[in-house]
């Protein structure tokens, strides 16, 4: 143990060796390093001023540097450019206006149009109209002049049947007796005129009783003439309408009706009128 504890400070002697080592090894490169030569200082020099000189002016500053005042926004930008898509539909656009714009107004010339041949074709049903009303007119004044004629046609055949005409020029040419006879004739004649007058009534009461039409449909009244043609019997003929009335149903009521009375009847002597004018008005007998 003793020995143990003489030899413990061994460990600690290489290292301070080592130490004293590397400062000998330092020193000699100090020493190595300085230059040991020595030199004469530089003169020293000095300049004299009378006065000291002006001092200088703080150099200027340069001003600083402003930024640019940002630029006006454009109040309107720029439209681009169209492209040849949007010109071909701008196109489109304007040849349907135009297209549009022509059909309005085709449409409104064939309007104009239309209503100027509606106006002409008014004025010429008006005038149409007009010209129907006159020979209508003018019509019914010749059908009248004629049953005029025929009437006194008829009479005069009576007269001369039962012997009137002589007695009237008798008693045209007498004094006294002769006026007489001239006032009895003309009292036979009216009462022959009145029996046939009777006659035709009595046929057209039979004709009027068979007619079926409701006057309602006609509220115009239109005539209707027919001629009727009969045998010595009072059988019928033939019946002929004369004049229409403007209403077929009214006409063919009325010839029906006619031909359902066959036989017509005979005047009180039992005579017959070979021909018959007979005029019919759905109105008429009401």
């Amino acid at each position: 143990m003793v020995a143990s504890q003489q030899r413990r400070p061994e460990p600690l002697a290489l290292p301070l060796i080592l130490s004293v080592a590397a400062h000998l090894l330092l020193a000699a490169a100090l020493l190595v390093s300085v230059d040991w030569r020595l030199d004469e200082p530089p003169p020293v020099q000095a300049e004299l001023w009378s006065s000291l000189p002006a001092e200088r002016p703080p150099s200027a500053q340069p001003p600083p540097q402003q930024s640019p005042a940002p630029k006006a926004a454009d109040p309107k930008p720029s439209p681009p450019s169209p492209s040849e898509s949007d010109l071909a539909l701008e196109k489109k656009k304007k040849q349907e206006l135009q297209a549009k714009k022509e059909a309005a107004d085709r449409a409104e010339r064939e309007r104009l149009e239309k209503e100027r041949l509606e106006r002409e074709r008014q004025k010429k049903t008006a005038a149409e109209a007009d010209r129907r009303k006159r020979e209508e007119a003018e019509k019914r004044l010749a059908d009248k002049k004629r049953q005029d004629e025929q009437r006194k046609a008829e009479l005069a055949r009576i007269q001369k049947s039962l012997g009137l005409d002589d007695k009237a020029k008798a008693a045209a040419k007498g004094k006294d007796a002769q006026t007489k006879a001239g006032t009895a004739g003309g009292a036979e004649q009216g009462a022959r005129t009145g029996v046939l007058a009777n006659y035709q009534d009595a046929i057209r009461s039979r004709i009027r009783s068979r007619i079926r039409f409701d006057p309602a449909k006609a509220p115009e009244n239109p005539e209707a003439i027919f001629i009727v043609e009969q045998l010595p019997s009072g059988q019928i003929s033939k019946i002929q309408l004369k004049k229409p009335s403007g209403r077929p149903d009214w006409d063919a009521a009325v010839e029906r009706a006619i031909a359902g009375s066959d036989p017509l009847p005979k005047a009180e002597d039992g005579t017959v009128e070979r021909v018959l004018e007979l005029r019919f008005r759905p109105q008429e007998g009401r």
